[in-house]
């Protein structure tokens, strides 16, 4: 697997190393980001590491108060210059995140939102730190059970013991993307198979950071 280009001088420069340097916030590159527990709580660490917290409004939010949370936000807190709605989803049921994503993209005052789906669950953005999932990974159960024991001997918050893996789960998760994508049409809302659409968010906030 090839590393990131050197840069000018001649030294490598990793992704991780960017996030360090101070970030220069663009004007009116503010960000929305709309989610549930645990995702709130390492998304809201994750920004705060990138030095991006000025610039981004979390909020707390479930999938059938998805479109009154959003249009909330836009009203009360806007402009944003993107939003995201981080939806967790074990399979069953589907009919309500369906509705408020039909909802959104009916409503002409919430424009520029962006679905990511975690199935079932946000663990297997975290499960994707260490390993690929397998079948078994769509049970939440055993989700949660399995990121317990690979985090058992570390300590922290759950950005603190895996942002040193961050890279392999980047890489992890846009190759199942593609794969997923290459079995299941287009447009479809909701992925068939265990996986985390969140390296889009996290690939935007770094780039937004530099």
């Amino acid at each position: 697997m090839s590393g990131p280009p050197p840069n000018r001088h001649g030294r490598e420069r990793t992704p991780l190393s960017l996030e360090r340097r101070s970030p220069r916030r663009l004007p009116g590159k503010r960000l929305l980001l709309l989610a549930s527990e645990p995702a709130l709580s390492y998304l809201e660490e994750y920004i705060a590491h990138l030095g991006m917290a000025a610039n981004t409004l979390l909020a707390p939010m479930t999938p059938a108060m998805a479109v009154a949370e959003c249009r909330e936000r836009l009203q009360t807190a806007g402009p944003f210059w993107r939003a995201f709605l981080i939806m967790e989803w074990d399979g069953d049921p589907a009919a309500p995140i369906h509705q408020a994503w039909r909802e959104i993209q009916a409503d002409t005052e919430i424009e520029g939102v962006r679905f990511l789906c975690c199935r079932p669950s946000f663990l297997l953005w975290i499960l994707l730190h260490f390993e690929d999932p397998g079948a078994e990974a769509a049970q939440a159960a055993w989700l949660e059970q399995r990121v317990a024991h690979l985090l058992a001997d570390r300590q922290g918050s759950l950005f603190a013991r895996t942002r040193h893996l961050l890279d392999d789960a980047l890489q992890r998760s846009q190759r199942l993307t593609r794969e997923r994508l290459a079995r299941q049409p287009r447009g479809t809302l909701l992925p068939a198979e265990p996986g985390s659409e969140l390296h889009e968010l996290i690939v935007l906030l770094r780039k937004s950071a530099r």
